[in-house]
Order: structure tokens, then C-alpha cells, then sequence
């Protein structure tokens, strides 16, 4: 199966399933499928997609995917770091659990665990955002519990990360 008619499932399913909070993991429980590999095993830019699919299915589960379809916003994620322990094998099953870990005013920082049998196989730093006509939107704007996330105080590595993007983007810039 493409991307696609899995991501078709997903919005179909997602309007059988109850609204989570903000705290809750979102799973999503998914196959390899021969257009996921290389050969015989998942290759790196299948895991950036299926992330994706991820970082929707954890929106589906919040109640706020309808929402973002009729507002005509546009849900997008960055992958910030993927660390891949081990293959992915062609029909093998897996579950990604994607957990919030931080909010600011722009971003929602999420981690992603890809599992295969109760062991980690990878694991992503997500950030995700939503545009409205090319604007990117505060969080407090599509997501009325993102308060509750940033007050727990913002982890260790979240901060590495803005760091390092920023060095990032004044290296590029020249």
C-alpha cells in the first residue's frame, strides 16, 4: 500500500475514534509493505513518512484533524533527528508512539518510537507546526491544551535542538 490509501485509512478510522488529551501516546500500528523497502528491508526516507503519518494520527486522536480540514489549515512536521537501531524487514509489523514533549509559541516537539515486537527499532525528534495561507499559526491558536504541556518545563533536549537549529540557519545564511 502507498503512503496515500494508508493515510486514506487513517482519516476514515479517525472518525470512529474518541478525542485524547494532549498527554496521551498516540499509537499507530502499521505493516511493511514491498513499496517500503529496498529489497528486504525499510529504507531511511520510509521512516521520515511514516513519522508523518505519526504526527497525523496523533492530530486524528487529539479531535482537532476535522478541524484542521475545514479551517484549511496545513499540518506539517519536521523530523529533527532520527536514530535508526535496527532494519525494519519486508511484512514485519510495527507501532510508532508518538509522545508530546514540549510547546512554545510556534512548535509542538513530539518524540517517536518505532517498536517491533516491544523493542525499539527507531527513534525520531519531531516538530510540528500548522500553516493558515502560508502563515505559520501559534500553537494556542489550533490547539487549546498546548498550555498544559509547556508549563512542565522544557526538556534538555528540546533546547539542544533550538540551539542547534539556529546555528544551523545563521551558518546557511552566511
Amino acid at each position: 500500500m502507498k503512503l496515500r490509501f494508508r493515510l486514506l485509512l487513517l482519516m476514515l478510522t479517525s472518525l470512529f475514534r474518541s478525542k485524547q488529551p494532549m498527554s496521551h501516546v498516540s499509537r499507530l500500528k502499521l505493516r511493511v509493505w514491498p513499496v517500503d523497502v529496498d529489497i528486504k528491508k525499510v529504507n531511511i526516507e520510509r521512516f521520515f513518512a511514516f513519522g508523518d503519518l505519526g504526527w497525523v494520527s496523533m492530530l486524528m486522536d487529539w479531535g482537532i484533524f476535522r478541524q484542521i480540514l475545514t479551517s484549511r489549515y496545513a499540518p506539517f512536521g519536521k523530523c529533527l533527528s532520527l536514530s535508526v537501531k535496527g532494519p525494519l524487514w519486508l511484512f514485519q509489523r510495527f507501532e510508532i508512539q508518538t509522545t508530546i514533549i514540549w510547546c512554545d509559541h510556534y512548535w509542538v516537539y513530539a518524540e517517536q518510537q518505532f517498536l517491533s515486537k516491544g523493542q525499539i527499532v527507531a527513534i525520531s525528534v519531531i516538530k510540528g507546526g500548522v500553516l493558515q495561507e502560508g502563515r505559520l499559526l501559534k500553537v494556542n491558536q489550533w490547539m487549546p491544551q498546548a498550555e498544559l504541556v509547556s508549563v512542565l518545563g522544557k526538556p534538555e533536549l528540546v533546547d539542544l535542538y533550538q540551539r542547534t537549529e539556529k546555528a544551523m540557519w545563521r551558518a546557511t545564511r552566511g
